[in-house]
């Protein structure tokens, strides 16, 4: 159906389709509503026919995979971006209009669910005023939960759960609240950025309480909170308030009066317990345990590897786990931090000839009764991932090695010839044996804690 002739502030049907993360075939989730916009009509918000239930098809495709570049959340960062030009953009270019009313209205057989969207002095959504970042972190929210759910009323609840506390809230309330300050350590001419994360409850319909030292809490407005984790989670320096705030004047701002030079201390000592990589890292190392001793399929374990730049011997990760076509072995390597590849995947292929020496050999690529092939590369989708949760993701992908085999490339290349047929294990009497004269050697307790959890 052609769509030259269509004026603007019509009804038009939209069908959106949200693609998935992956690097493999593009598979969608998709969602239908009607859209009234009093600036805008097919042609300014896509082009090309309508399809055979006359409407316009819209994609969401991801966001940027480059490794310096990565969102929190890319499916959410490109719908963004997709909803943005639809609404916001004028013909979808890069001026904004400076004023419009949009409707958009979701069909279900228990009701009609409809989201007014307007933009004068100011944004609002459903009336609510708020900033244009935050209408559109919700809105992609709403569309996102529109995609499995067919009930007006339940979709409903959601968009006003949305409207009391925004994503930002909602994000800090259920990961804690990023913050960082500089700590001089003693040294006046040099201060150390120390990122930590902050425990936040809802306390009221409008209010959340932030933990600024042990057991002691501030109430603040979930307004100022949001404002707050503009600065200290997306990176955004508008807010003169709360920019590069310390400890002290944070604590000063929240209940009226600065610190006493004992509280002052205990915040800041307490702070420095909270720092986020000791903390996530500890999290996520711990969840490593957990699927170990729930699974009897998995293994964690310790090993000891040279450091390329000064050939020092340190101590790394390792997880074994064992698939429905062969076994998968997973090393920590040396890359840094910040980077989506901190492990290592190697395919296990076992060897008839192998004198059955309990032994491992990386950079020979041995494992016990059989070699190792690879690493093979396979990345995460989203930025900031931990090293734990980088092996928990990959552990729980391999598990059901004969479907990841069909959604990640990478992988085929490396198992066996003969693993449909025959699977490739490994020796679990050697790998026991190894184990235990390498936490001997190296003084450490198999199995340890780790974040609270028992041995």
């Amino acid at each position: 159906m052609s769509i030259n002739n269509i004026n603007r502030g019509m009804k038009m049907k939209i069908k959106l389709k949200i693609r998935q993360p992956g690097t493999g075939r593009a598979r969608y989730n998709q969602t239908s509503f009607l859209l009234k916009h009093d600036k805008k009509s097919y042609r300014d918000i896509g082009d090309g026919w309508l399809n055979r239930y006359g409407e316009l098809s819209i994609k969401s495709e991801r966001s940027n995979y480059e490794y310096g570049a990565k969102d929190d959340d890319p499916v959410f960062a490109s719908l963004n971006k997709t909803l943005d030009r639809m609404l916001f953009k004028v013909n979808r270019g890069r001026e904004n209009h400076d004023q419009f009313m949009a409707m958009l209205t979701f069909k279900h057989e228990d009701g009609n669910t409809m989201i007014m969207i307007s933009k004068d002095t100011g944004f609002t959504l459903n009336g609510r005023r708020m900033s244009k970042q935050v209408l559109l972190g919700t809105l992609s929210r709403i569309m996102y939960r529109s995609c499995f759910c067919d009930s007006g009323v339940i979709l409903h609840k959601y968009i006003m759960s949305l409207l009391e506390v925004p994503p930002n809230v909602r994000y800090a309330i259920e990961n804690k609240c990023p913050y960082y300050f500089y700590s001089e350590d003693g040294n006046p001419y040099r201060a150390n950025k120390v990122e930590v994360r902050l425990t936040i409850k809802r306390i009221s319909k409008t209010d959340c309480a932030m933990e600024l030292s042990e057991n002691i809490w501030c109430p603040i407005p979930i307004k100022s909170l949001d404002q707050f984790l503009n600065v200290y989670r997306n990176g955004k320096r508008q807010s003169k308030k709360w920019t590069d705030i310390s400890p002290t004047n944070l604590w000063k701002e929240l209940f009226g009066q600065g610190p006493s030079e004992g509280q002052r201390a205990m915040m800041i000592a307490w702070m420095l317990q909270n720092r986020t990589d000791k903390m996530v890292e500890d999290t996520a190392k711990g969840l490593m345990y957990e699927v170990a001793r729930e699974n009897d399929n998995v293994r964690t374990f310790t090993f000891q590897n040279e450091a390329y730049e000064d050939q020092k011997t340190v101590t790394r990760m390792g997880m074994l786990v064992s698939g429905t076509i062969c076994d998968w072995v997973l090393l920590e390597n040396t890359a840094a931090k910040t980077s989506p590849q901190r492990v290592s995947i190697y395919c296990f292929h076992e060897d008839s000839d192998n004198d059955k020496r309990s032994m491992m050999d990386v950079n020979a690529k041995q494992f016990m009764n059989g070699t190792l092939r690879g690493p093979i590369c396979v990345n995460n989708s989203v930025g900031n991932v931990s090293l734990g949760d980088q092996f928990v993701s990959r552990i729980f992908t391999l598990m059901n090695d004969k479907l990841a085999l069909a959604k990640v490339g990478t992988l085929r290349g490396y198992i066996p010839e003969n693993a449909h047929t025959r699977p490739h294990r490994i020796d679990l009497k050697l790998f026991d044996s190894w184990e235990k004269e390498e936490n001997k050697e190296s003084n450490i307790t198999p199995k340890p804690s780790h974040a609270g959890y028992a041995q």
